[in-house]
């Protein structure tokens, strides 16, 4: 199911490239920026991220964030839908996000696709890779 807007989007501000992609039908355009670096605030439970999906693409997004251990993979974070021209700079630590102590961990972002005037999941994912995340008591 389409997930519902994330309550901590906030508008890009216009530029000279607003004009959604075109692509051919079934298919799609995503522009993403984004930081490789987030930080936890484990006395708040905040996560401060970089994450915007320009006008210019065609597909909202969600994204799960994730902290790699050693084999094991932990969602720490999932967002609402981040609608085109918007971006997402802050998340909740989930309540079934493991136990963390202050360091450095790597992880990754898992993008969900959904299409723009359909609503429809696309059939494609992404993974945003080599995320440092920082974790920390203040």
């Amino acid at each position: 199911p389409l997930p519902d807007p994330d309550a901590n989007v906030m508008p890009l501000p216009d530029s000279d490239d607003e004009t959604p992609t075109v692509s051919e039908e079934g298919g799609g355009a995503v522009t993403m920026n984004y930081m490789l670096q987030a930080s936890v605030n484990l006395s708040s439970k905040e996560i401060g991220i970089y994450l915007q999906n320009p006008k210019r693409s065609n597909h909202d997004v969600s994204i799960k964030m994730y902290i790699t251990s050693g084999e094991e993979d932990y969602l720490i974070a999932t967002s609402g839908l981040i609608k085109a021209g918007n971006g997402l700079y802050a998340l909740r630590l989930s309540e079934e996000a493991p136990m963390l102590e202050e360091g450095v961990y790597h992880g990754y972002y898992k993008l969900s696709y959904y299409d723009s005037k359909t609503g429809e999941r696309a059939l494609v994912e992404a993974d945003i890779t080599d995320l440092e995340i920082t974790v920390s008591n203040k």
